[in-house]
């Protein structure tokens, strides 16, 4: 199994990331970004392979609570690209991020994958569990997706434990990795050829800069 931040995004005083240093402190080329509409409530924006997006105001914004800001995110893909850079010093990252550029973190998603075509861990007996209220946990909301082709075979699931629209600001997904992949027609890695289900907890709002906090004090994803 190994950990990994699948999700990144936070905000920046833009007057803290004049030219976009905090992409220069990370190892990234701004000349190898392209222009992108704006998104949440932001005018402009720029991306490199729409993996790393970058969200800011011109002049003229007229909205006050994101003109003074940069927003960074950082998909499932982006991360990856970054934990390369900085050689997965993530520790030393958000040190920066908190210290030198008084980041507002928005979003952390940290995953597990699972590899082991003998994981002890089925979907199955999840949602049976869920069914029979057999669990304990403070998410007493829960949601299963199931997907299929036209033939009506099933191609994979995905179980979500409390709400994505929780005010407190986390819940927890659990998905087969491989069958997404498959459906996406994307190239599977060599570990993940017979079996890959990813176990996921999605942290926003305090409860994701209180996670890169703690993630600050040690390197480990763990």
């Amino acid at each position: 199994m190994k950990y990994k931040i699948d999700w990144l995004s936070f905000t920046v005083d833009s007057e803290r990331d004049v030219d976009f240093e905090v992409l220069k402190n990370f190892g990234y080329d701004v000349e190898e970004f392209e222009k992108i509409n704006g998104r949440y409530f932001y005018s402009l924006g720029m991306t490199l392979g729409n993996y790393v997006n970058v969200f800011f105001n011109d002049n003229k914004s007229q909205e006050s609570y994101t003109k003074n800001t940069v927003c960074y995110v950082f998909t499932g893909q982006g991360c990856t690209d970054l934990d390369k850079k900085i050689k997965s010093e993530w520790n030393k990252l958000f040190v920066k991020l908190l210290n030198d550029f008084k980041a507002k973190i928005t979003r952390i998603d940290i995953a597990l994958d699972d590899f082991d075509k003998n994981s002890d861990i089925k979907f199955d007996r999840i949602e049976k569990h869920l069914k029979n209220g057999w669990y304990r946990s403070s998410k007493r909301s829960y949601n299963i997706v199931k997907s299929s082709d036209v033939e009506a075979r099933k191609l994979g699931q995905t179980i979500y434990i409390g709400s994505r629209t929780a005010k407190n600001g986390y819940y927890a997904r659990f998905y087969d990795k491989r069958a997404q992949y498959i459906e996406k027609a994307q190239i599977l890695s060599d570990e993940a050829q017979e079996f890959w289900q990813r176990y996921e907890i999605s942290y926003s709002k305090e409860k994701a800069h209180q996670v890169a906090t703690l993630l600050s004090l040690d390197n480990s994803v763990d």
